[in-house]
C-alpha cells in the first residue's frame, strides 16, 4: 500500500505543473501578519510548519505579528520583499476562505500577498492558511481535491502533506541562496 502511494506521488510531480512554480532566492523571507484576531496562532504555526518542511535550499520564513489591519488598508508603503498576510470579513464565493496573489521575475518571487476570510469556520483555518503558503512558497496552481489525504494545496489537510513536501523539494533542488 505504502510503495503504491509512493508511485502514485511520484507519478503526480512528473505531471505537476512547475511551469508556474516559483521560488524565493534569499535566505529568508519575512512573513508579515497584519490579520484580525481570529487568526492569532495559525499564521505563526503554518509558519512553522513550512520552516519544518521547506527543503535547505529554500528560504527560512520568519514570522512577524504586525498590528491588525484590513486588507484594503495595508500600509502603501509596506515591505518590497515578503509575504505579506492579512485578512477581511468575507471573500467572495469564488475564493471562499483565501487568495494568494504575487509578484515574479523568471520564476523568482518578490512580493507575496495573501488574503484570508475572517468568516472561514475555525476547523478551516489551518487548512486555508496551508493552502495558501503553498501557493506563496512554491507558485503551485490549484487543482482542488485531486489528492485530498496527500495535500493541503490539492486537498484538505491542515498541515503540509507528501505530496506538498515532494514538490517543494523538486522546485528548489536546483536553487542557491543569494
Amino acid at each position: 500500500m505504502r510503495v503504491s502511494f509512493i508511485a502514485l506521488i511520484c507519478l503526480l510531480l512528473g505531471s505537476a505543473p512547475v511551469r508556474g512554480a516559483a521560488v524565493w532566492t534569499s535566505q529568508t523571507v519575512t512573513v508579515y501578519d497584519y490579520t484580525s484576531s481570529v487568526w492569532d496562532g495559525v499564521l505563526a504555526q503554518t509558519v512553522a510548519d513550512f520552516n519544518g518542511m521547506l527543503p535547505a535550499r529554500a528560504p527560512r520564513l520568519v514570522y512577524q505579528r504586525m498590528a491588525v489591519v484590513a486588507c484594503d488598508q495595508v500600509p502603501r508603503k509596506r515591505p518590497k520583499r515578503g509575504i505579506v498576510v492579512c485578512s477581511v470579513a468575507a471573500l467572495p464565493a469564488a475564493r471562499q476562505w483565501g487568495a494568494s496573489s504575487f509578484r515574479t521575475e523568471r520564476h523568482t518571487f518578490s512580493r507575496v500577498s495573501v488574503m484570508l476570510a475572517d468568516n472561514t469556520p475555525l476547523s478551516l483555518r489551518p487548512v486555508s492558511a496551508c493552502h495558501e503558503f503553498m501557493h506563496a512558497t512554491t507558485g503551485i496552481g490549484d487543482n482542488y481535491g485531486a489528492l485530498p489525504d496527500s495535500s493541503c494545496v490539492w486537498g484538505g489537510l491542515a498541515t503540509p502533506g507528501p505530496f506538498d513536501v515532494a514538490y517543494a523539494h523538486k522546485i528548489y533542488r536546483k536553487h542557491r541562496h543569494h
